[in-house]
C-alpha cells in the first residue's frame, strides 16, 4: 500500500427546494450517516485515517469543518450527498478549497450517481466523483492508483471529464 492518507468525511444538511413548502429534509434525514461510517471503517481497516462530521448533529456549525481542515490537514474531503444536500455540500467544498487549495474533493451519493459526468462538468471544485458503491474506488484513489484505471470513478483528464464505467458486481 502507498503512504497512509487522511480523509475527512462530511454529511451535509439538506434543504427543501420547493418555495412555500414545509421543509421536511431536516426531520427526514435525522439518522446516523451509515454510508460514511462504513466508508470510514473500510479505509481505516486498510491503513488510512478518517474522521466524520455530521452536519445534522451540528447544524449551522460549518466552522467546525473548516477548523478541522486547518488543524488536521487531511488529504481528501469526502462528501456524500442526496439531491437536497448537494448545494450545502458544494458550498462546503468551495470553502474547504479556499482554505487548502490542494485538498482533493471527492463526492459520492445518490445525486452523484444519477448525474455522473455532469457533476464535474458543472462544478469545478469537485476533483472526483464516485458512482455506486464507494469502498473500492475510494480505497484505490487513496492508495494512489491512477484514476484512469479506477472503475466507478469520474475524474478530469485535462479539460475532459471521464467516467471509467461501472464496477462489476461481485
Amino acid at each position: 500500500m502507498a503512504t497512509s492518507k487522511k480523509i475527512f468525511f462530511v454529511h451535509p444538511l439538506g434543504q427543501n427546494w420547493t418555495p412555500g413548502e414545509r421543509d421536511m429534509s431536516r426531520i427526514a434525514n435525522i439518522m446516523a450517516p451509515m454510508g460514511l461510517l462504513s466508508l470510514a471503517a473500510w479505509v481505516d481497516k486498510h491503513g488510512h485515517q478518517s474522521d466524520i462530521h455530521d452536519c445534522y448533529a451540528f447544524p449551522g456549525a460549518n466552522d467546525l469543518i473548516y477548523d478541522y481542515i486547518r488543524r488536521e490537514n487531511p488529504d481528501f474531503l469526502g462528501i456524500s450527498t442526496t439531491t437536497s444536500s448537494f448545494p450545502d455540500g458544494e458550498g462546503i467544498a468551495r470553502k474547504a478549497k479556499e482554505i487548502k487549495p490542494d485538498l482533493k474533493i471527492v463526492f459520492g451519493g445518490v445525486h452523484i450517481s444519477a448525474l455522473r459526468e455532469k457533476i464535474l462538468q458543472d462544478y469545478p471544485v469537485i476533483d472526483y466523483a464516485v458512482v455506486g458503491e464507494g469502498e473500492l474506488p475510494l480505497l484505490e484513489l487513496m492508495n494512489g492508483d491512477n484514476p484512469a484505471g479506477i472503475r466507478g470513478l469520474i475524474y478530469r483528464d485535462g479539460a475532459q471529464v471521464v467516467f471509467n464505467g461501472f464496477r462489476k458486481k461481485l
